[in-house]
């Protein structure tokens, strides 16, 4: 269903991203999270169908969460904490 809204663009990216880098809650709705990596991995890096300026504020949230788990040294013990580095590098390099 998301795939179908956003190829034939009838959804807003722009207040697509605002909400879902609001719906993360900084990293604390792992759900959420997951679902904007999938996004990410989906719309951007396979399908290249969405450009990664057009979702600046969930890019910069993840980017932020990377940022926090580097600085930190932990080891983040859960799938989505480890994902969005490889993600978010990805899309920044391109």
């Amino acid at each position: 269903m998301v795939e179908g809204l956003i190829r034939s663009r009838l959804l807003d990216l722009s207040d697509f991203d605002l909400y879902l880098a609001n719906w993360m809650e900084n990293g604390r709705n792992e759900i959420v999270v997951e679902f904007v990596l999938w996004i990410i991995q989906r719309f951007v890096l396979e399908l290249k169908i969405v450009e990664a300026s057009e979702l600046p504020n969930s890019l910069d949230l993840l980017y932020r969460l990377v940022s926090q788990y580097q600085r930190s040294g932990l080891k983040p013990n859960n799938r989505y904490a480890r994902a969005p580095a490889c993600c978010v590098l990805c899309v920044l390099a391109a």
